[in-house]
């Protein structure tokens, strides 16, 4: 099962890919509610397990939301460090 913070790091370096396209903290955490919605659409179980929550601005996956907040609005930096491989996921992720 794939975890929150490798779900975030995929978003994260997809747009971060393009230079028109950069993620920020409020985008991520509704990119990740979508990918919840999906894949619990498409299999029946959870993407990850971590919890989302209902915020005044939308849903947000607390644990990620914590980790990036120092991001504020400004999109989320990316280094070749936070690289995560499609490997890392299952075919069905």
């Amino acid at each position: 099962m794939a975890t929150a913070e490798m779900v975030a790091q995929f978003f994260i370096e997809l747009a971060n890919k393009r230079d028109d396209d950069l993620i920020t903290n409020l985008k991520l955490n509704k990119l990740m509610y979508y990918a919840q919605g999906a894949f619990l659409s498409r299999t029946g179980k959870p993407l990850f397990d971590d919890a989302i929550e209902a915020w005044v601005y939308g849903p947000v996956v607390p644990s990620i939301y914590r980790k990036y907040k120092v991001c504020g609005s400004n999109p989320i930096p990316f280094t070749d460090e936070d690289s995560i491989s499609t490997d890392d996921f299952t075919s069905e992720e």
